[in-house]
């Protein structure tokens, strides 16, 4: 006939990543394997949808006999044609058990010409597919030769319905990728059930447009694209064609449960079946897991890895009492320092060790007046000691009451004189004492040297107010009595 030309297009196909809720379904969701198929959108990357579950058309025929070309009805067992409409299905030889993807546009009853386009492709199959059916050249080319992807053109005239059929599909694996290109005047697209109901009620409308997956009930389908290319989508050094996860990098091509799916892309990387019974989007194996066998499962149990089957939870944080730590709390920790809010003396900033030297209990790293004498840090030259007068005699930027006094004579080391004075001692602003500053032993004129140290030195403490009239004439007193400074008789 004609010459065809074939446009390729590679419709994005991604691994499945998102099970969404089954919007239509002619069989129970545990019909599992054959005669029942998934149907899956795929038209979306990252989101395989499944679409339906429909029952294979089943007889005792090959795929090709079952197409039934040369029959005046134009059509095969099932399959409710019509003007311009499009019949997709799955036919099982219930004798050799032998699968046939079947793909028929409609008749035109005296309508016009219509020119169509359709890639599909069979992967994972564990027998050799071959094109059982096609009357035309060009209506299903393999290309490249060899990867079960075909591109196909169709024209055909007033009189006439054109379709193919692919058999020899085997195991339990295959996945059926039918994209539908361009079905020129076509106007609807469905999936024939097998369950051969006259009222069409048993097929499935498909969206003309779209790409479709089809694959055994209860089995995830291929990620790979419909056209076979060279192309690197995600740019990890693996063609589209040969890696698990065509459209998100992993050079590793990682794939822990074996089941053809990257772990970067797979819904379910820890089950081979990707199992979501009920459709809603979470793995079984994830939704109905119980690590801890206390009866609640994972997904709502408020301590996965602790037992607790009253799933009790004062302080309604969603974390049970067995495994907070926390329990009185919510939230537990705002500032992640391990210590309970409740109890932690700067709930809204970073303090594991909840040192409060001034025992106010706010921790010092939120205290702005550590040492409570209304000096606030920033300027307090004694940060951790009570200081209100902020005595600085050296000026040197450190309070007096916490520079070093190692005699604790009230003279700060750096201006004391005398650093050994015995504890007690009245001392002058130098920290000396009068013995100190009047030695007994010193090498004195006469003994009336020494007591005239004496008198001056109490009249400057007397001065100072450091010591009373009393204490003074009890000093003078006492060295006049003494013995220091008299010479020894030769």
């Amino acid at each position: 006939m004609k010459h065809k030309s074939f446009k390729k297009r590679l419709v994005s196909s991604l691994c499945l990543s998102a099970l969404i809720s089954i919007p239509f379904s002619t069989v129970q969701a545990e019909s599992c394997g054959l005669p029942y198929v998934d149907i899956w959108d795929s038209t979306v990357p990252n989101a395989f949808t499944k679409v339906a579950t429909v029952k294979a058309i089943e007889t005792a025929q090959t795929g090709q006999q079952h197409y039934s070309y040369s029959s005046a009805s134009g059509h095969p067992v099932c399959v409710n044609l019509q003007s311009y409409v499009a019949n997709t299905w799955i036919h099982q030889n219930t004798s050799t058990d032998d699968l046939t993807f079947g793909f028929i546009f409609g008749k035109q009853n005296g309508g016009i010409n219509n020119s169509a386009q359709l890639n599909f492709r069979i992967v994972d199959s564990n027998t050799n597919t071959y094109v059982s059916q096609a009357d035309d050249p060009g209506e299903a080319v393999e290309t490249p030769s060899g990867s079960d992807a075909f591109i196909g053109d169709y024209k055909y005239a007033t009189c006439c319905s054109d379709g193919i059929t692919v058999s020899g599909i085997g195991g339990e694996e295959w996945t059926v990728i039918v994209d539908s290109v361009d079905f020129g005047i076509i106007t609807d697209w469905s999936f024939s059930g097998g369950t051969c109901a006259s009222d069409n009620a048993d097929d499935f409308q498909l969206q003309i447009g779209n790409e479709y997956r089809i694959t055994p009930a209860c089995h995830s389908p291929s990620g790979k694209p419909v056209v076979v290319t060279n192309d690197d989508t995600d740019e990890d050094g693996i063609i589209d064609e040969e890696d698990n996860c065509p459209f998100l990098a992993n050079e590793d091509q990682a794939n822990g449960d074996g089941d053809g799916f990257g772990d970067v892309c797979d819904p379910c990387p820890t089950d081979q079946n990707n199992l979501d019974s009920n459709s809603n989007g979470i793995c079984d194996i994830y939704e109905f897991a119980d690590f801890d066998n206390d009866g609640i499962a994972d997904d709502i149990d408020n301590c996965v890895n602790t037992p607790n089957a009253e799933q009790d939870d004062i302080d309604i944080d969603g974390i049970g009492n067995a495994c907070d730590e926390c329990p009185l709390d919510n939230p537990d920790d705002p500032d992640g320092d391990s210590v309970c809010q409740i109890i932690d003396n700067c709930d809204d900033i970073f303090n594991p060790n909840q040192i409060d030297t001034e025992g106010d209990n706010i921790g010092d790293v939120c205290d702005n007046d550590d040492d409570n004498d209304l000096i606030l840090d920033d300027s307090d030259n004694c940060q951790y000691d009570f200081n209100p007068d902020q005595r600085d005699d050296n000026q040197n930027g450190i309070g007096y009451i916490c520079e070093g006094d190692s005699d604790n004579d009230g003279v700060i080391d750096d201006m004391d004189q005398c650093l050994e004075t015995p504890l007690g001692e009245s001392v002058n602003l130098e920290g000396c004492s009068i013995p100190q500053l009047c030695l007994c032993d010193n090498d004195w004129k006469n003994h009336g040297g020494y007591v005239s140290c004496v008198a001056h030195a109490s009249e400057a403490l007397l001065e100072l107010g450091v010591i009373t009239e009393e204490e003074k004439d009890t000093f003078c007193s006492t060295a006049g009595k003494s013995k220091c400074g008299s010479k020894k008789k030769k």
